[in-house]
């Protein structure tokens, strides 16, 4: 009886034991992919702000998603007319027809298509819509080796990444309007300028064309 006991003793505490060790890897599972995504961010928002352009801010943002997911990416931006979608050159994914239309997609309904999603799942790549307010500016897709997955944890991750892209993406385009103001701005000064020059050159020989108007009729015959 005593054995019994002792042996039932010990099952229990083994029992114990591993529901704590396994408690505890899946907390520091957990706490090394918290740490693993917040470094992602850190290093990817810190290109971001150390970008001088959109080009260097996209090609920052598709290397690293590369190397991170190990896939490949593109970026399509959104055109001048309205759905038009066009690839940044610093993209590492080629899109076909059927890819830039499941892109499309995207795009026009500001959700996330493609493989591993319920909407168009035969697309090669994952897209994700740029969303700024009630709009979208582009989409990122990525392309991972067939075979691969994206864990739920992973999706997360590039849906920041999709975020802090629509951010640089937006702040280039305020970036452009603010140009495209200082250029009208300039433009009219310019323009003022130029007709209070030509009025200023064509106030002495109109000023003398007016008196000798003036004194025709008081002139004598010479």
């Amino acid at each position: 009886v005593e054995d019994g006991l002792l042996f039932g003793t010990y099952f229990v505490v083994a029992l114990v034991a591993g529901q704590l060790t396994a408690r505890i890897r899946a907390q520091a599972l957990a706490e090394r992919r918290r740490e693993g995504r917040a470094t992602a961010l850190f290093n990817l928002t810190r290109a971001l702000a150390e970008a001088r352009t959109l080009d260097e801010a996209v090609f920052a943002a598709l290397r690293q998603a590369d190397e991170l997911f190990g896939a490949k990416t593109a970026l399509l931006l959104a055109g001048d007319s309205p759905g038009s979608l066009h690839p940044h050159f610093a993209g590492s994914f080629a899109l076909d027809d059927k890819e830039r239309a499941v892109a499309g997609w995207s795009f026009q309904n500001r959700r996330a298509a493609g493989r591993f999603t319920d909407t168009l799942p035969a697309g090669a790549g994952y897209y994700l819509p740029l969303v700024r307010e009630d709009h979208s500016v582009g989409v990122l897709g990525v392309a991972v080796p067939r075979g691969g997955g994206l864990t739920l944890a992973q999706r997360d991750l590039l849906e920041a990444f999709a975020r802090q892209l629509a951010m640089s993406v937006e702040q280039d385009h305020l970036r452009a309007a603010g140009e495209r103001e200082k250029l009208l701005t300039e433009s009219e000064r310019l323009h003022r300028t130029r007709l209070d020059s030509v009025s200023h050159e064509l106030r002495t020989p109109l000023s003398v064309i007016s008196y000798a108007a003036e004194n025709l009729g008081t002139a004598d015959a010479e």
